[in-house]
């Protein structure tokens, strides 16, 4: 057995729980299709919102659109729950998807890792901002636990198997790309063969230059800016567009 989710049904409320996967399987996405499966049961019989519990994975389940809320904000099928009474302590945190939110664009999020440390402030303002509008595929980005070995935890084979996955997952793809990445450059070219809408963010200084196989793609939306605040309405207006239309955003910036 790989790993096991489950999932109680209280009325219009579900509540996922015994998210567990074997310690020798772990990092090979095996987490990830356990929950999106009891995610589609529970919606299947009706669920109109999910709660879950837990101490240490918040990140992993803001990927699919929970959010913490309270504890006195959940029903009280769910404050009865054995699990929230008994099994976790009171330090676990209360998260909770509602299947509305769910229904939000989904975004991957590209920019250089292991080469863009510096930048991590700057892709933590934008998923910030961009969190309420979508549903950010890539929020590890962000990690400040990151250094230039990247997620040097995990096997390359299998961070790329799961970023792939996320790029066919998702429903548009937003690249911060002044710090150059080979990374960032293939993500750019798969996502454009999968026929996504791409918004290329990039600041101006000095004298570096975009490159033209970016600047020059007629498929590629590129927004030239100098904040971060210029940054990120650019990547609201295009996310509000991608939300609004499933048909290629125009290349007005």
């Amino acid at each position: 057995m790989v790993g096991v989710s489950g999932v109680e049904r209280y009325g219009s409320s579900a509540l996922l729980r015994s998210v567990a996967v074997d310690p020798q399987q772990r990092c090979r996405g095996h987490a990830t299709l356990l929950v999106a499966r009891a995610l589609e049961h529970a919606r299947d019989g009706g669920a109109e919102e999910t709660y879950l519990l837990t101490e240490t994975a918040e990140g992993f389940f803001r990927r699919f659109g929970f959010a913490p809320i309270p504890r006195a904000l959940a029903p009280s099928s769910i404050q009865s729950a054995r699990e929230f009474v008994e099994q976790c302590p009171e330090t676990a945190v209360l998260m909770r998807r509602l299947e509305a939110d769910a229904a939000l664009p989904k975004v991957y999020l590209a920019a250089s890792i292991r080469g863009g440390r510096g930048e991590a402030a700057l892709y933590q303002k934008i998923i910030d901002s961009l969190r309420p509008h979508a549903r950010i595929l890539t929020e590890h980005l962000a990690d400040p636990e990151l250094d230039e070995r990247g997620e040097s935890a995990n096997e390359d084979e299998w961070i790329f198997g799961r970023d792939l996955e996320w790029l066919r997952e998702a429903d548009a793809l937003i690249a911060e790309v002044t710090v150059p990445s080979l990374g960032v450059g293939y993500e750019l070219a798969r996502a454009e063969d999968l026929g996504l809408p791409i918004l290329c963010l990039f600041r101006q200084q000095n004298e570096r230059a975009l490159s033209a196989m970016v600047r020059g793609n007629p498929a590629l939306l590129v927004a030239d800016y100098r904040k971060p605040d210029q940054a990120i309405e650019a990547a609201l207006r295009f996310v509000d567009r991608v939300r609004r239309s499933k048909g290629r955003p125009s290349k007005e910036a």
